[in-house]
């Protein structure tokens, strides 16, 4: 008999519960938590058929593990095999589970983790020396992935050329946001297009901007761009002080 969790007594006002007027059980008769039960299963019912963890169970034991097994001479206590621990790893990996305490718990809960471990429990702390002492080979399984995938035709391996340099320009974001200076960078460069004799008409923007009388303050501004600054007037006052 288990302790009481409250020490406060039931309420007397409660009053009987209300019976069944045709007779017979309302209800189903729920069993006691402490009776004892005896169940028969097969881990292979802990999946369905088409279970994505069956795949991946199939491709990652027609991996090459002789780089793990290697490590292993033989003698004393048996150790738990490498390829067990690498799909163990790997497909918590995929779920974004990276914690060995939480791998090793969601060996007693989760239903595809206790049918790839066929229910077995392992210590966190064999699940984070395997990883440490073997990343190089955990590595090179991935390699064997790629090319298990190529043989059975799901990828084809080519030349992937990223170019990454980069170039320096004067173009900020800012200045291609503002209204007040796109219509002037637009006759601009229409400009320029029709001096080089590659446009022959100026574009629906500037002849907009002509229309509303913005032309010659575009103009004035366009020129103002092109003309090299000069040196501020207090600085050029100074060296005329300085020469005296």
């Amino acid at each position: 008999m288990s302790e009481r969790l409250f020490e406060v007594d039931a309420d007397a006002s409660v009053g009987e519960p209300v019976r069944a007027s045709c007779g017979g059980k309302r209800f189903i008769e729920l069993p006691g938590r402490g009776q004892m039960s005896l169940q028969v299963r097969c881990i292979e019912d802990f999946v369905p058929v088409d279970a994505p963890v069956r795949m991946f169970d199939e491709m990652l034991s027609r991996l090459d593990y002789s780089a793990f097994e290697r490590h292993f001479p033989g003698g004393g206590r048996p150790a738990w095999p490498p390829m067990l621990l690498a799909k163990i790893v790997l497909f918590a990996y995929g779920l974004g589970i990276r914690s060995a305490r939480e791998i090793s718990r969601r060996l007693e809960s989760d239903l595809r983790l206790m049918w790839l471990a066929q229910e077995q429990r392992i210590d966190h702390q064999r699940l984070s020396e395997f990883r440490r002492r073997f990343a190089r080979e955990l590595a090179e399984l991935f390699v064997q992935t790629v090319r298990l995938a190529e043989e059975l035709g799901l990828v084809e391996l080519g030349l992937v050329a990223v170019d990454g340099s980069k170039v320096a320009a004067s173009a900020p974001e800012p200045s291609h946001r503002r209204t007040r200076t796109w219509p002037a960078t637009v006759w601009t460069l229409s400009a320029r297009a029709h001096a080089a004799g590659v446009w022959h008409a100026p574009p629906r923007s500037a002849r907009i901007a002509q229309r509303s009388g913005r032309w010659p303050s575009l103009t004035r501004r366009a020129g103002r761009r092109s003309r090299p600054s000069s040196p501020p007037r207090r600085r050029a006052a100074s060296r005329v002080t300085t020469s005296f």
